[in-house]
């Protein structure tokens, strides 16, 4: 029996004899002539350190800037543009690691994203139906059609959202 630390993310045991060889953890059996390599995975759910948090706000707050630049120089409101940076922004806010990252907060984050696609994806359908597929009057511009920036972005906000709400409450339930 060895044992074999290759890389940062792999553990790897080599068992040589008949008896079976259990994996109570994720991991990965390689049977070769009655060698067994077993691999364990360190698996990590949201790639982004806690600090990523910070790159997140700034990039929401670049793109809350470009936006008003772009409307002072231009004239006109981009909505692209604003989802675009909140978008990125919230990204990386969103998935990057709490302080403590445990497996009650990975399922936080689950049921807030889950919750949150289904939430915007209705929002998203409502609004295309009722102001896209309707004869109305406008008097200054076409009402176009919501992008993928703005969806993200509403997804992201909803997620974000829903998660510290749900950890506020969860805190709220142990005190």
């Amino acid at each position: 029996m060895g044992f074999e630390h290759r890389r940062n993310d792999f553990y790897t045991f080599y068992v040589s004899t008949s008896i079976p060889a259990f994996c109570f953890d994720k991991c990965k059996v390689y049977v070769t002539f009655s060698n067994v390599n077993i691999t364990f995975m360190k698996h990590d759910s949201f790639p982004y350190s806690y600090w990523a948090k910070i790159l997140g706000l700034i990039i929401i707050l670049a793109g809350v800037i470009s936006f008003f630049l772009q409307h002072h120089r231009k004239g006109i409101f981009d909505i692209n543009e604003l989802a675009l940076g909140f978008s990125w922004g919230l990204v990386f806010i969103f998935f990057s690691k709490e302080k403590t990252d445990d497996e009650m907060m990975q399922g936080l984050k689950f049921r807030a994203l889950a919750r949150a696609i289904i939430v915007a994806f209705f929002m998203t359908h409502l609004y295309n139906y009722l102001f896209l597929n309707w004869d109305f009057t406008r008097e200054h511009d076409k009402i176009l059609s919501i992008s993928a920036y703005q969806f993200l972005a509403l997804t992201l906000i909803i997620a974000t959202g829903t998660f510290y709400y749900l950890k506020h409450q969860l805190t709220l339930n142990v005190d």
